[in-house]
C-alpha cells in the first residue's frame, strides 16, 4: 500500500485524535496531514519551564495561522523530584506526567498521538517507555515513516521546515544537575536571543562542575559572530557568562549528553 494511503487509513482508524504538538516537524506535519485529510483532531501543547517563550509563541502563532483546534495545558513538570533530580531516564518520568494529565483531559473515545518516527526508535529515548505503558500511539513509527519520509511528507504539504531541530529544555543540562524552573527559564531566555536573531543549529548546556557551553553548528558559525557581544551581556545578566563555545556538527549537538554516556 502505498505509504500515504496506509497513514491515512490508520489515522482513520483510531480517531478523533488528541495530538501532542510541541511545534516540531513530526508534531506539525502529523497535524497539517490530519487537517488536510479531514480526520477529526484537536492539538495539546504542554506549556511549561521545558519550553522557551519564543516556541510557545511559535505554536500560538501557529494554530492561529492554520485555524486548528487547540488547547495549552500549564504544567510544570520540575514539581517531580524525581524529574528535577534530571537523573539518565528523566524522560521517562517526564513523559508519563504529560501524557497522564493529557489522559485525565480528553474525552473518552479519544486517541492520543504524538509525533514519534522509526528514526527515533533507534536513539536513546527513555520517554519510549512511558508512551508504550501509557498506549499512546505513534502512527508515523506504526506505519513505518522514518525521519527522511515525514520531512518529504512535510515538503510535499509545502511546510516550513526548520533546518535544525529543537528539544526540551531540561536536555541541556547534563545527568544529575539539580533543576529548578527559575534556572531552565533563565537558559530558556539566553536561547531565546538566539531563535530571534535567527539562529537555530545550537544547544547551551550546563555541565555538572557548572561550565557552560555553547554549541554551535559552524554554518550558522557567521551569524553568531554578527551578535556576540549582545549575546554576551545577555549571557552575563542571566548568569550564564563566562561559557565556551565549541564549534561542531548539530549530529554531534543533538543528544550530546547521551552521546557522550555510549562513548
Amino acid at each position: 500500500m502505498n505509504p500515504i494511503n496506509e497513514l491515512r487509513n490508520y489515522l482513520r482508524s483510531i480517531s478523533p485524535l488528541a495530538i501532542a504538538l510541541s511545534g516540531g516537524v513530526d508534531s506539525l506535519t502529523l497535524t497539517s496531514f490530519c487537517q488536510d485529510n479531514k480526520i477529526e483532531f484537536r492539538t495539546y501543547t504542554f506549556q511549561g519551564p521545558h519550553l522557551t517563550a519564543f516556541e510557545i509563541e511559535h505554536v500560538r502563532q501557529w494554530v492561529e495561522k492554520n485555524l486548528v483546534p487547540h488547547s495549552f495545558l500549564d504544567c510544570n513538570p520540575l514539581q517531580d523530584v524525581r524529574i528535577a533530580s534530571n537523573p539518565q531516564n528523566r524522560c521517562y518520568y517526564c513523559k508519563y506526567n504529560l501524557y497522564s494529565r493529557l489522559k485525565d483531559t480528553i474525552n473518552p473515545g479519544t486517541t492520543i498521538i504524538d509525533g514519534t518516527n522509526c528514526s527515533d526508535l533507534s536513539k536513546y529515548r527513555p520517554g519510549h517507555k512511558a508512551i508504550k505503558e501509557l498506549a499512546i500511539k505513534t502512527p508515523f513509527a506504526s506505519v513505518g515513516y522514518d525521519r527522511f519520509m515525514v520531512e518529504k511528507l512535510a515538503r510535499d504539504m509545502q511546510l516550513d521546515i526548520p533546518r535544525f531541530s529543537r528539544s526540551c529544555l531540561f536536555t541541556r543540562f547534563d545527568y544529575g544537575y539539580q533543576l529548578n524552573s527559575e534556572l531552565v527559564k533563565r537558559l530558556g531566555r539566553a536561547e531565546d536571543f538566539l531563535l530571534m536573531n535567527d539562529i537555530s543549529g545550537f544547544r547551551i548546556r550546563i555541565h555538572n562542575d557548572s561550565q557552560t557551553f555553547l554549541q554551535i553548528d559552524p554554518s550558522e558559525k557567521r551569524f553568531f559572530l554578527r551578535i556576540q557581544p549582545s549575546f554576551d551581556l545577555q549571557m552575563q545578566s542571566l548568569g550564564f557568562y563566562p561559557y565556551q563555545i565549541q564549534y561542531m556538527e548539530f549530529s554531534k549537538i543533538s543528544g550530546y549528553f547521551d552521546h557522550r554516556l555510549s562513548n
